[in-house]
């Protein structure tokens, strides 16, 4: 399983830049799905305790992996509006960050076991972090059509 995009340099895995710079050496083809790249303090909130929320390389479902494959030119057209303009990888960050330090809403399905957290890591864009109950570990994080 590899998490490159097709606009990649051949054999480069996408990931979100410092701090979370070591992830392209964390997350090689090779890594196994439950290593981490990062973990981002969480706020208590509704039905969720506060504590960490890991992210990990993961696979095309949840994680790392899943956000660039599935989410990638969401992500870079949300860094290119921002304010001022970063790389997407380190607006995913501070997204992830800001969204889980200072979710403006939560809505948690108790049938899928995640909570959606939305958050704004700039006035212009808002972000939903989503993350499993019972553990905390950040399953996908995308920006909101503005």
């Amino acid at each position: 399983m590899s998490a490159t995009a097709t606009d990649s340099a051949p054999g480069e895995v996408l990931a979100p830049a410092a701090p979370v710079a070591t992830a392209k050496a964390v997350c090689t083809q090779d890594a196994p799905t439950l290593t981490t790249v990062r973990s981002y303090p969480r706020r208590a909130v509704a039905e969720l305790a506060g504590g960490s929320s890991p992210l990990y390389c993961g696979n095309t479902k949840f994680g790392l992996r899943h956000i660039v494959i599935r989410h990638t030119a969401d992500w870079r057209a949300a860094a290119a509006a921002a304010p001022v303009v970063v790389p997407w990888p380190r607006f995913v960050d501070t997204a992830l960050a800001t969204t889980l330090a200072r979710p403006q809403s939560v809505r948690c399905d108790a049938r899928r076991d995640t909570c959606a957290l939305r958050g704004a890591p700039t006035p212009e864009q808002e972000v939903v972090v989503v993350v499993a109950r019972a553990d905390g570990k950040v399953i996908t994080a995308y920006p909101l059509e503005q």
